[in-house]
This record gives structure tokens, sequence and C-alpha cells, in this order.
């Protein structure tokens, strides 16, 4: 039984052959990101999340359903599963809104230099 990842990782490349290139290994992903490879590389870890968090959720109502009252299973949802899912999911998410939001201020800065450049040089000496 393998017990490091690097033999988990060579078992699964060997198992699975993937057609155009190896395949991508948390520790790869780990790297791209440092490296600054393209996001295709690890953007499908991300939708990851979702899928965990979806799988929260329903375990939380499956407990829910186990109640003996409704109150209690209305209570269990929310403090088992929709307010723990809610923080994490926040919290998770704030690289990517800082991302977006950089994203979004460069191309805002980007239009305001194109801006400036193609207006004529009288209206930018009136500061109209």
């Amino acid at each position: 039984m393998p017990c490091n990842v690097e033999t988990v990782n060579a078992e699964f490349r060997v198992r699975i052959r993937p057609v155009g290139g190896s395949v991508p290994t948390y520790r790869t992903v780990g790297l791209a990101r440092v490296a600054g490879y393209p996001p295709a590389l690890y953007e499908r870890d991300e939708s990851l999340m979702y899928i965990v968090a979806i799988g929260w959720l329903y375990v939380a109502l499956m407990m829910a359903i186990t109640e003996t009252n409704v109150v209690a299973g209305v209570a269990t949802f929310l403090f088992y599963g929709l307010a723990p899912v809610s923080i994490v999911m926040y919290i998770m998410g704030t690289p990517g809104r800082r991302r977006r939001r950089k994203a979004q201020e460069a191309q805002e800065a980007r239009n305001a230099a194109g801006c400036q450049a193609s207006r004529p040089q009288g209206d930018r000496d009136a500061g109209v």
C-alpha cells in the first residue's frame, strides 16, 4: 500500500493515462498557482469547493429530517448546515473576490488611460 504522495500520484498516472499530458495532482496544482501558470490548470480545483458544500448541506438536511420535531429540525439544519457552510464559503471565496476586484480595477485603469490618450490635446489642457 503506497503511503506517500509521489507513489500515489505515480500510480494514478499509470492507471489513467490522460490524453495530451499528465494528470494535475494536488501538489502540481499548488505549484502551478505559485509559479503563475495559466488558471486553466487549477480552475477545476475551485469547483470542488461547491461539491463539498452541497454534500455538507445534504448531510445536514438528512440530520434535520431525522429530528423528532420541526423546530429541532430547522435548528439542526441552520446551525449544523447553513451557517457553517456560508461562513466557510465566504472565507474560501475571499481570494477569488480579491482577484476579480483587482482585475476590474486594472481594467478600469486601462480604460481611463485609453480615454486620456484618445482625448485631443486642447481638451486635456482645459481640464474638461
